[in-house]
């Protein structure tokens, strides 16, 4: 299993604000959110099979309420109402889109720390990183979703961080945080997250891989609860953003839909001060943020759309817009009042939760007096539907939700009386391309393909004013190497669509994947043409026109464009990379390197600066001599980069420098990896230990190469060395004579 080293810097820890250290304040609090996972697949709720044994006894010890709801089946707006206490019509974030919690909404974060608390998170996934908002308020945010070296992955983050790693950061905090003070700690947990993919011996014995994935989050909590330790004063709240429907009312995952299955969470509170207690009244996760301070002996702010549970029961309030956006169907919005669900669809659903929990029996019809009071109840919360436009996000954060399986592409509609209910077949095809992209490659993943492409057919046939079944196809036959059938779908798709900036540019890169420059530039172009301000679409035509060899074509887009957006780091740091690259081609003077530069240090400040930007800069530093600027350069190169493997060499070659040859042994192993048929890496290698002294270890790499090339120059001249120290005169002159032939020969 991976670990990685904790990478957030431990600052602002102490005089954090709020009241001093020597005033009395109360417990610590620990919050944990199980991403996606159902409340009835706990053993404290009574599933049978599960095994989460750390989660059912703070359950048991503590407060379980059986009848908890997340406001919404997304990860972003949910949190967020976790943190806030406000509804997400209230707070603003309404989906996994472009909507970031402002910084004007107080958070629990901020309200921990301004009462003298340390505060500190780790997260798992890039849909909690610090850019939607969360960061507020918190010291340290262990984030860390950069690749792995030696792993392959088509965008700048990994999909999520696994739960040990995110506990292994959390245990950081713990141990280098201040003793004198309480502590705020979150924790989130994105394993049972789709793609399902627990460790082996967590699915033994034909284990729910669903199951499996809860069982390795509850044992990660308790290696959390070991570091705890037997601190007293620390109230643990467990909970879920969501579930996940597993195939329930047609839907595979979560999203779209707020029945019982995405929206039921378990809610749990242990510890400090709290006595044992099984609470039926129905609450929401929009009560957390309130009943925790309440429980922590902090006033509660005003105006929070939650309230300390128990003893304050009323309506939750349930919404999701993702029908609207991504079909132009009827959204589900709805609300939970004691056991009573009612969902304000065209076709309205009414159901009894104590009796129904499954949902299955609309009871809207012959309970009209009951309608009609939830009716009321929804309308009392006056939740307007989202005005802001969705969808307007950078390339690289639009394919990575996508990447989560959460499709960007909107309906543009902000009505509609179409009710899902009545689209089951062809939400049954589009649905069930979901995961398929997981069997590729796989035994049997060839047949699931190539139903899947079928159903998706099937549905754009149905009904083709729909944009969603479009792009799964699209994206499905690019993952399966067809990219002219890629092409071929967008291209059908913009003919329904013609002014869809996003799908010309989704068509432009494909055709540069085929290497069609010359049609990648005209759709880029057209894409730039409707909307000029588009870094993503200059960027595209810019790369189309340099594989045309246009490059003065595409620097004077580029050098346009910044005269119009001087504080463009995308588009500098496109331009810096290009003429650095190019050099004398492009570099017509003194100047024009002076310009490169600039453009270059202005796409340094980027908040994910493009790769090899930062290398570049280093050879500029390394030229004038300022070696401690390489280093730093280097080092943060490799470490958003773990391919970047020039950069990687020249971080080594400033170590030697300085003979920091225990320093260069990672970036070795490193190497070695990545290139496991190099002889220099290895000889490399085999040199650090010999310069550190660790002649045992040396011996042994250097006779793995010795082994593999035989009449390796320098790796007999080593091997001349080591038998010198050993005391074998002879052989160590034998040795040297051969590396001096073997020398002669490699030597035109």
């Amino acid at each position: 299993m991976r670990t990685i080293p904790f990478a957030v810097l431990m600052t602002g820890l102490l005089g954090c604000g709020g009241k001093s250290v020597e005033e009395k304040v109360g417990p610590s609090v620990i919050v944990v959110t199980l991403d996606t996972t159902r409340a009835d697949r706990l053993g404290a709720y009574g599933y049978s099979k599960a095994k989460t044994g750390v989660i059912d006894q703070l359950a048991k010890d503590g407060v379980r309420f059986q009848n908890a709801y997340a406001p919404v089946p997304l990860t972003i707006p949910s949190h967020a109402t976790l943190m806030t206490g406000l509804n997400p019509f209230n707070h603003g974030v309404r989906s996994n889109s472009a909507d970031v919690l402002g910084e004007e909404y107080l958070t629990m974060a901020e309200i921990f720390r301004d009462n003298g608390y340390q505060t500190g998170a780790s997260i798992a996934a890039f849909v909690t990183q610090s850019r939607w908002g969360f960061g507020q308020g918190f010291d340290v945010y262990a984030q860390d979703l950069r690749p792995v070296a030696g792993e392959r992955h088509d965008n700048v983050w990994r999909k999520e961080r696994i739960a040990e790693e995110v506990i292994n950061d959390a245990v950081a905090f713990l141990e280098k945080r201040s003793t004198e003070q309480p502590y705020f700690l979150w924790v989130h947990l994105f394993d049972a997250h789709e793609p399902l993919v627990a460790p082996p011996e967590y699915l033994k014995d034909g284990a729910d891989p669903y199951d499996a994935e809860i069982a390795y989050m509850d044992d990660q909590l308790g290696r959390l609860m070991e570091a705890v330790g037997n601190e007293e004063d620390v109230i643990w709240v467990i909970t879920a953003d969501h579930g996940e429907s597993l195939g329930e009312h047609g839907e595979k995952t979560h999203g779209l839909f707020v029945y019982n299955s995405t929206q039921h969470v378990p809610l749990i509170l242990s510890g400090a001060g709290i006595q044992p207690d099984v609470v039926d009244q129905t609450v929401g996760i929009v009560d957390v943020l309130p009943t925790v301070l309440t429980h922590a002996g902090i006033a509660v702010p005003e105006g929070l759309d939650g309230k300390s549970q128990p003893g304050n029961e009323q309506p939750v309030y349930l919404e999701s817009y993702e029908l609207l956006k991504r079909y132009a169907w009827a959204p589900h919005v709805g609300v939970v009042d004691g056991t009573q669900k009612f969902i304000d669809t065209p076709k309205p659903e009414l159901y009894a939760l104590d009796q129904d929990p499954a949902e299955l029996k609309n009871l809207a019809d012959s309970a009209v007096g009951g309608l009609d009071a939830l009716k009321a109840q929804l309308a009392a919360f006056k939740a307007l539907p989202p005005t802001r436009a969705v969808g307007a996000l950078d390339a690289g954060t639009a394919e990575q939700l996508e990447a989560l399986g959460y499709l960007q592409d909107s309906s543009g509609e902000t009505s509609s009386v179409i009710d899902a209910k009545d689209k089951k077949t062809v939400l049954g095809l589009i649905l069930s391309a979901e995961g398929v992209d997981q069997e590729i490659g796989k035994a049997g993943g060839k047949v699931a393909v190539t139903s899947a492409v079928e159903n998706l057919q099937k549905a754009i046939a149905l009904e083709p004013t729909i944009l969603e079944p479009y792009m799964r196809l699209s994206r499905l036959h690019k993952q399966t190497g067809e990219v002219a059938a890629a092409i071929a779908v967008l291209e059908q798709a913009i003919k329904q669509w013609p002014s869809s900036v996003n799908l010309m540019l989704k068509t432009a890169v494909l055709y540069g994947d085929m290497r069609q420059f010359d049609k990648a530039a005209e759709w880029a172009e057209t894409a730039y043409e409707k909307s000029p301000d588009s870094e993503r679409a200059l960027e595209i035509l810019m790369t189309s026109l340099i594989f045309m060899k246009k490059s003065q074509d595409a620097l004077a887009l580029g050098e346009a464009y910044m005269d119009r957006h001087p504080d463009s780091t995308i588009i500098a740091g496109f331009l810096g990379l290009h003429m650095a690259m190019a050099g004398p081609s492009v570099y017509k003077d003194k100047a024009d390197f002076q310009q490169a530069r600039t453009y270059l240090e202005t796409g340094l400040k980027a908040q994910f600066p493009r790769k090899g930007i930062r290398h570049q800069l280093a050879l500029i530093a390394h030229a004038e001599g300022r070696t401690d600027e390489v280093l730093k350069l280097t080092h943060a190169e490799v470490s958003d980069y773990p391919t970047a493997q020039n950069a990687r060499r020249l971080l080594l070659r400033m170590l030697a420098g300085k003979k920091k040859y225990a320093e260069q042994i990672p970036h070795l192993l490193i190497l070695r990896e990545q290139n496991p048929a190099s002889i220099q890496y290895l000889h490399a290698h085999a040199q650090a230990l010999w310069n550190l002294k660790r002649h045992e270890e040396c011996e042994v790499v250097l006779n793995e190469g010795l082994n593999r090339a035989p009449n390796h120059p320098d790796l007999l001249m080593l091997h001349a060395n080591l038998l010198g120290h050993q005391g074998k005169q002879e052989e160590a002159q034998a040795a040297y004579q051969k590396a001096l032939e073997a020398k002669k020969v490699s030597t035109p």
